[in-house]
């Protein structure tokens, strides 16, 4: 079993897998060269998301040729119409990162298209994405759509999908129960609600929480996302689950110790990780396990801007800029320098009377803070 009440541990942990990444990319590497067809792409996503962040890491070319001819074959050859609300989301945001990177437009389109399939899913009655005439919400599937539609109404600047992002974040928040936990499924609006040991469901909820915290600048969605994840480390049985979903739930904790600077959520990450490494090998279906053994070793993005986006232009754009800069994952906060100055201080960063200021680290490394979008696409440079 795991030990879920692990202090803070040393500040620089020592690598506990250190060619995991790197053999699971070779084998995804190999897979793609195959020209997998379209059902094993759509069957592997996660795979193409590894693809994809190696490319950024090593800046190896041929990986992001790999990745964006797969994507374009399932662009070109999917039937978008049948694909599960969960697949739906996975490759809505597949597209908008792909797009992030190459900045070619056909994935910017390619992402509107496939979000306009899940608005045609959305109930105006109920207020979340269905797949057919049930009133059954699904927390998992739902929560993942509306952690894309977030991104995407930033990333496309579509902002006629903010509104059904926020009703399902206020559904999945109505389903947590303070006593029994997260419910996977229920009958809307008052019917009945299933059992609440879904850790898919945790996952999903925890990772719409914290990109609406990014996309929303409101640091109000940090407490729900602590609270979801310290309830399900107390009460759920993690080690009953499936690997895979081991370690998805584990790539949602590390990302939340970079929004708190909880120790306690990355040093449970890693002993998830460690154990759920003694199940997997290195192949196409351990991506998600690959991905966050990495995020566990080197975040690969944390960005920190000090400044009023609602009244200073500059530190708006600033934000802006931030939240189109690809990473296979990561931690945008926005710090008003007034109302969050014990937040800055536990970073050690400080703020300007002058300037808005962003901070940028990727992994150990932390950039001086820059004060213009020119001097922070300079500064990306860098630190990738």
């Amino acid at each position: 079993m795991f030990d879920f009440q692990l202090g803070a541990s040393e500040l620089l942990p020592e690598p506990f897998a250190p060619t995991f990444f790197a053999e699971t990319v070779a084998r995804v590497c190999v897979w793609l060269e195959s020209q997998p067809d379209t059902q094993s792409l759509l069957n592997h996503l996660p795979a193409l998301e590894l693809a994809l962040a190696a490319h950024v890491k090593n800046h190896d070319t041929e990986l992001l040729t790999l990745t964006t001819r797969a994507l374009e074959r399932i662009n070109a050859d999917a039937n978008f119409e049948v694909v599960t609300n969960e697949m739906l989301a996975a490759i809505i945001l597949l597209n908008l990162r792909v797009f992030q990177v190459n900045h070619d437009a056909k994935f910017q389109d390619a992402a509107q298209g496939t979000t306009r399939v899940a608005t045609r899913r959305f109930d105006d009655k109920l207020d979340f994405f269905k797949t057919d005439t049930s009133q059954v919400f699904y927390t998992d599937a739902n929560a993942r759509l509306g952690e894309a539609f977030y991104f995407a109404w930033r990333v496309l600047d579509d902002q006629t999908l903010r509104p059904m992002a926020g009703a399902i974040l206020g559904q999945v928040g109505d389903l947590f129960d303070g006593n029994a936990g997260l419910y996977q499924h229920a009958e809307l609006p008052d019917g009945a609600r299933s059992e609440t040991q879904s850790l898919g469901a945790y996952t999903a909820a925890l990772q719409m929480f914290l990109t609406a915290s990014e996309t929303t600048a409101r640091r109000t969605y940090m407490p729900r996302a602590s609270i979801l994840a310290d309830f399900a480390l107390a009460n759920l049985n993690i080690e009953t689950a499936l690997w895979i979903e081991r370690a998805k739930f584990a790539d949602a904790l590390l990302r939340l110790e970079q929004f708190t600077n909880d120790l306690r959520y990355r040093d449970t990450a890693r002993e998830i990780l460690k154990n759920a490494l003694g199940e997997g090998e290195p192949n196409i279906t351990a991506a998600p396990l690959a991905l966050a053994v990495e995020h566990a070793e080197h975040f690969p993005l944390h960005i920190v801007l000090i400044g009023d986006v609602e009244t200073d232009e500059n530190a708006k754009a600033l934000w802006f800029a931030a939240l189109n800069e690809y990473a296979s994952s990561r931690a945008i906060e926005i710090l008003h320098p007034i109302q969050h100055t014990v937040r800055i201080q536990q970073l050690g960063y400080f703020a300007s009377d002058q300037n808005a200021l962003a901070y940028i680290c990727s992994g150990l490394v932390c950039l001086p803070p820059v004060s213009s979008v020119e001097a922070f696409k300079s500064a990306m440079q860098t630190a990738f």
